[in-house]
């Protein structure tokens, strides 16, 4: 918490910066039988930091092979339940599974709840993460126009297979470049989100560092490839949607079981 001086109207005090201000002229000050003398221009008020609250996006990959991070995945949100509502934050939740993208719940306070519908959620073969990410932008875009002051933020947790495209194509651009429709349309709607603001987290629970071309684990991997493999798709994505990239590699059952990296990544930017 920072201090200033008042101005017409401050009433908050703050008491440590006001004593300090007037100590070095006690020695010259009448003290009138007071153990501390001070004058109108020694005080400080309290200056409080705004900090606009986050409207939060989790979608999720709700694909077969993510059943043990959908569960590390709900323990994570529990943990954060009292800093979302202490700070005014609100999350939704997304899935993607079968042929399309289900809005499990709109944008909240209650993380118990959330988690209680994650949990319960059946999974699927099959991936569209394009129409997934589609559903999150138009949810993030409509509670932009309801709340102005509010930031959106979408966080994406997959292992990086996606087999389903948009049903109608939003650019044929990248189309020409990947031979994986469903791996372009995930980037031609990610630039829907850079174009609107929103702030991206992907988090890839399925991180193989022998996926990667050598020496290009920390560099943007150029499109020029026919496909991308999971995690240099997952790379690739955060760097077109300009988000942050964190990877997991999580090989033992025992290390999916108790989700320790998960909980610590996930909904970063409330903690």
């Amino acid at each position: 918490m920072w201090h200033e001086l008042p101005k017409e109207g401050q009433a908050d005090i703050a008491f440590g910066p006001t004593i300090r201000a007037a100590a070095p002229y006690q020695l010259s000050r009448r003290s009138m039988g007071l153990a501390l003398s001070l004058e109108p221009e020694d005080i400080r008020v309290k200056m409080r930091e705004y900090r606009a609250p986050f409207s939060i996006i989790l979608l999720v990959d709700a694909s077969l092979s993510m059943v043990a991070s959908i569960r590390n995945l709900g323990r994570a949100l529990l943990s954060f339940h009292r800093s979302v509502y202490r700070r005014r934050d609100r999350v939704g939740l997304i899935v993607f599974k079968g042929s399309e993208a289900v809005v499990l719940q709109q944008l909240t306070t209650n993380l118990d709840l959330i988690v209680q519908k994650l949990w319960k959620v059946g999974m699927s073969d099959f991936t569209p993460m394009s129409a997934g990410m589609l559903k999150a932008w138009q949810v993030l875009r409509l509670e932009k126009h309801r709340n102005k002051d509010a930031i959106p933020m979408l966080i994406i947790v997959s292992d990086g297979i996606t087999n389903i495209p948009l049903s109608h194509p939003l650019s044929p651009r990248v189309h020409r470049v990947l031979s994986s429709d469903a791996q372009a349309d995930v980037f031609d709607v990610s630039r829907l989100l850079v174009r609107d603001g929103v702030r991206s987290i992907v988090i890839n629970t399925n991180h193989i560092r022998n996926e990667l071309p050598l020496g290009k684990e920390e560099a943007r991997i150029p499109l020029q490839t026919q496909i991308y493999s999971p995690t240099e798709f997952l790379m690739e994505l955060a760097n077109t949607s300009k988000g942050s990239y964190y990877g997991l590699s999580l090989k033992k059952e025992e290390e999916l079981t108790k989700g320790t990296r998960l909980e610590k990544l996930v909904l970063l930017r409330i903690a």
